[in-house]
């Protein structure tokens, strides 16, 4: 658990600079040591009041250090909140960029199995309950950690008995306190077991009531259920007793304990080991900086508890992104380009949600400026094979693999391009629409665009290749042909069309044909029910 903790603390550190560190940590040890200065100044002003000779200029100035102690304490303490919160946002922030890293590298199939529940609640409750913890767990367990050394630094010094005789105190509470806890959690999962039979009777009641009914076993089963039902009530209100008296034991232990420790504290001054002054400074100092501190460790420890399972969440999560990814290069790293490329599929076969999609599939697309086209029935999985071919879902057996001079090659999105089938844009210009990241010369882009016959489109916007696209200014055909565009600036060897036909006119189909037709240096596949497109090709079947 307190290298759980450890674990979070590092994190932070990696997010934050030291300038921002240490001064937090500074102030959390002026926080954390601010009731022994107290409980010091406090002995003194007494000690000082209640001797003989009083110099009255010395209590002003004690009066003053109190003052001045408490106005800094509530500055220092208000701006140790605020900068903790920032260091909460900057380990947030760093957290929530790794999760939709993690999310945007998945491959695909294991993409569609993390439900928008899971995700959700990683996102939101399990990213909360870990970047809180800054704030809510670790500074405060530094910080009652510091406390308690102070205090027993401070009795130690001015009355080791009356020290001593606090720890005695605070392990007896704690020992007590935790077997009364024990009990009350003992109790609840007992409750929590009756009432999941309760609720299994009752719902085995309501699904045979017709067959209870030719039994005539209703009068018996309404007395099994009331028996059943006052069990888990019974139970329930032992919960309830239970953490009444926990309740009431804590309150009334504590008063208890401090007015025994002022009370020996008094005996020790009159024999003589102590002053009135320091009994009154030890009194707040011990109970205020160890045995309150001592009571506010096991919520703290719960929250913990609370934050290191939802750390573990999360760092599962990332770590199967990290595990189950592709090896993928990316797109900036150059590659020398091979002239003899083969997109290879051997014995593949993929199921989804156990039901058989694709089965012992062969195919060999060559790079050399070829045009395919795949055809099969619907519903025979020719989307599910073209996801595949890039990639994106990893088949149950059987491989996918570029064929090169120097082997085999897996990382099939190094080569492949796609356009699916219902276009794809984001909410950005026409031109970082198309580019996506790459620097294309403004030549080249405009070739592109004349090819796929988007000049008479683009000129009639407003701004151009700089107009942000919406649903209102781009039709289905329109953004169907600017990935098409996308797709061949990629560079890439492979282009698999996903029905690149269907949402566009005649005039712009011809464009598109010819723009295949001349294309060089690039094989397409083309998924496509329509079969006179005038284009020449080989045929593959699934």
């Amino acid at each position: 658990m307190i290298s759980g903790a450890f674990n979070i603390m590092k994190e932070t550190f990696k997010v934050n600079s030291k300038k921002i560190i240490i001064p937090i940590f500074m102030a959390i040890i002026y926080c954390a040591f601010f009731n022994i200065l107290l409980s010091f100044l406090v002995q003194i002003a007494i000690d000082t009041a209640l001797t003989t000779e009083v110099e009255f200029k010395n209590l002003i100035l004690i009066g003053i250090l109190l003052l001045f102690s408490c106005i800094f304490y509530i500055f220092i303490y208000r701006w140790q909140i605020i900068e903790s919160k920032k260091l909460t946002l900057r380990l947030r922030s760093k957290t929530l960029k790794d999760i939709m890293g993690t999310q945007l590298d998945l491959n695909l199939r294991d993409q569609e199995r993390i439900t928008f529940g899971t995700f959700s609640t990683i996102v939101n409750e399990d990213l909360d309950n870990y970047s809180n913890s800054i704030n809510f767990v670790i500074i405060p367990l530094v910080k009652q950690f510091l406390t308690i050394t102070a205090g027993l630094i401070y009795g130690f010094i001015y009355s080791p008995v009356l020290t001593i005789t606090v720890i005695l105190f605070v392990f007896f509470y704690q020992i007590t306190n935790s077997y009364l806890a024990r009990k009350v959690r003992d109790k609840k999962i007992i409750s929590k077991n009756k009432k999941e039979v309760v609720k299994h009777y009752f719902n085995d009641v309501n699904h045979n009531i017709p067959l209870l009914r030719v039994w005539k076993l209703l009068e018996e089963t309404k007395g099994t259920f009331n028996f059943k039902y006052e069990s888990y009530f019974q139970n329930e209100e032992k919960v309830a007793w239970f953490q009444s008296i926990i309740n009431l034991f804590s309150k009334h232990l504590i008063a208890a304990l401090e007015f025994f420790i002022f009370l020996f504290g008094l005996y020790l001054a009159k024999q003589g080991h102590i002053t009135i002054g320091t009994v009154v400074g030890l009194w707040n100092g011990l109970v205020g900086s160890i045995l309150w501190s001592v009571v506010e460790i096991p919520y703290i420890y719960e929250d913990l508890s609370t934050a290191l399972a939802s750390e573990n969440r999360i760092k599962r999560f990332i770590n199967k992104g990290k595990n189950e990814i592709k090896d993928q290069i990316q797109a900036s790293e150059k590659k020398e380009p091979e002239t003899d490329l083969k997109l290879i599929a051997k014995d593949v076969s993929f199921s989804y949600n156990k039901e058989e999609i694709l089965k012992d599939i062969n195919l060999e697309i060559d790079s050399k400026n070829k045009i395919y086209f795949l055809r099969g029935e619907s519903g025979s999985g020719k989307t599910t094979l073209a996801k595949l071919l890039l990639g994106l879902y990893k088949p149950n057996s059987g491989e996918i693999y570029i064929s090169t001079a120097a082997g085999k090659d897996y990382n099939l999105l190094n080569y492949c391009s796609y356009v699916p089938q219902t276009p794809e844009l984001m909410p950005l210009s026409v031109k970082d629409n198309i580019c996506l990241g790459l620097e294309i010369e403004t030549e080249e882009l405009e070739k592109i665009i004349e090819k796929v016959n988007l000049k008479e489109k683009i000129n009639s916007l407003k701004n151009g290749i700089y107009e942000i696209i919406t649903e209102d200014n781009v039709s289905v055909g329109e953004a169907q042909r600017i990935n098409i565009a996308r797709a061949i600036l990629n560079n890439k060897r492979f282009i698999i069309l996903d029905e690149p036909f269907s949402a566009i006119d005649q005039k712009n189909k011809r464009a598109l044909v010819e723009l295949i037709k001349n294309t060089k240096d690039i094989s397409f596949l083309i998924i496509s029910h329509e079969l006179n497109l005038g284009l020449e090709g080989e045929l593959l079947e699934i």
